[in-house]
């Protein structure tokens, strides 16, 4: 089970958080489902489901892949995913991921990196899947007014919800 976390827009500002962060979740921008982020998520980017993932997103936002910018959300620079950002389940207090052992906690950090994602991305529609194993159910169209609201729903009811939040 590996949770995880892939965008991708038209376009995007050059902002602050493309400086590398040394611990904590992050947005990595240049990371996408075929190609890993670090040596360890090797194994998640040389799956089969990959690259089919990457043409969900881009068909979702209408985008071909020489003008995408893609991103990934990860649990930590070294994570192969987002697996506890997207887990909704209480973790023992003593249980160390680096993260708060509350779900509602670990869903307001994502909520920040999700929006912090959105800031780059002003003026363009941006796809954002939430999968288990890159599968896809769902594709949402979604205002960026609504999209923190409508995430904390779905993360609510089930998580991650294998949607693609497309955010015009």
């Amino acid at each position: 089970m590996t949770f995880s976390i892939f965008g991708v827009a038209a376009s995007r500002q050059p902002a602050a958080e493309d400086v590398f962060v040394l611990q904590g979740p992050m947005v990595i921008w240049g990371s996408r489902p075929s190609q890993s982020h670090s040596d360890n998520a090797w194994r998640l980017s040389n799956t089969l489901a990959a690259p089919i993932l990457e043409v969900a997103l881009l068909d979702a936002i209408n985008a071909g892949d020489r003008e995408a910018q893609w991103f990934s959300i990860v649990d930590g620079p070294e994570a192969i995913g987002a697996s506890h950002l997207l887990d909704n389940q209480d973790y023992a207090d003593d249980y160390d991921t680096g993260l708060p052992p509350r779900p509602e906690a670990r869903f307001e950090l994502l909520a920040a990196l999700i929006e912090s994602a959105l800031e780059c991305c002003p003026a363009t529609k941006v796809g954002i899947a939430f999968t288990d194993c890159f599968e896809v159910e769902a594709v949402r169209l979604v205002e960026r007014s609504t999209i923190v609201s409508t995430m904390r729903q779905d993360f609510v009811h089930h998580s991650p919800s294998n949607t693609i939040y497309v955010v015009d």
